[in-house]
C-alpha cells in the first residue's frame, strides 16, 4: 500500500486585488552630462603619468519608487536595465606632479522623471479603466555611453 502526501503552497491574495501598472511621466533628458568618477590613478613621482584603459565598468543608475521595478522604469525611459556598461575608450594623462590624481568620469544622458502607480477598476458599464493611486517625487537616472568618457584632474 502506497501513501501519497501532497502540499500546495500559495500566497494569500485578496479576491478583489486590482492589477497595478506603472507609468513613467514628466520625462526630460539632458545629453552629454558628466557623471560619476569610475576610475582614478594617483601620481607618486613628479613627471609620471597613467593610462585609464577601456573595459572599465560604469554604473547605470535608475531611481525607483512606489514598487516599480528597474525593468519597468528602464522600459519607460527607453534605456537598458543592465546595471553597468563597459567602456570602449581609454585616456592617457599628461605628465603630472607627485600627489595629483587623474580621474575618469562617465559621460551619458541624465533623465528626470516621475513614476505614477495606477490600479485598474471595472465600472458597471464599459471597459476596465485605470486610476492613479500615487505619483512619486522627481527621480533621476544616469545612462552612461560606452564610447564616451571625460578625463582630467
Amino acid at each position: 500500500m502506497a501513501f501519497v502526501l501532497a502540499f500546495t503552497l500559495a500566497s494569500p491574495q485578496p479576491a478583489n486585488a486590482a492589477p497595478v501598472r506603472y507609468k513613467v511621466i514628466d520625462k526630460t533628458s539632458k545629453l552629454n552630462v558628466t557623471g560619476p568618477v569610475f576610475a582614478t590613478c594617483r601620481i607618486t613621482t613628479t613627471g609620471g603619468g597613467c593610462d585609464i584603459a577601456r573595459g572599465k565598468s560604469v554604473d547605470r543608475t535608475i531611481g525607483l519608487d512606489l514598487g516599480a521595478s528597474r525593468s519597468v522604469i528602464s522600459a519607460g525611459l527607453s534605456i537598458s536595465s543592465a546595471q553597468e556598461v563597459k567602456t570602449t575608450v581609454s585616456c592617457q594623462s599628461p605628465k603630472l606632479r607627485a600627489g595629483q590624481t587623474w580621474r575618469a568620469r562617465a559621460v551619458g544622458t541624465r533623465h528626470s522623471y516621475r513614476v505614477q502607480k495606477q490600479v485598474s477598476y471595472k465600472p458597471r458599464v464599459g471597459r476596465t479603466r485605470w486610476r492613479t493611486q500615487a505619483t512619486s517625487s522627481k527621480l533621476t537616472a544616469f545612462d552612461p555611453k560606452p564610447n564616451s568618457i571625460s578625463c582630467g584632474l
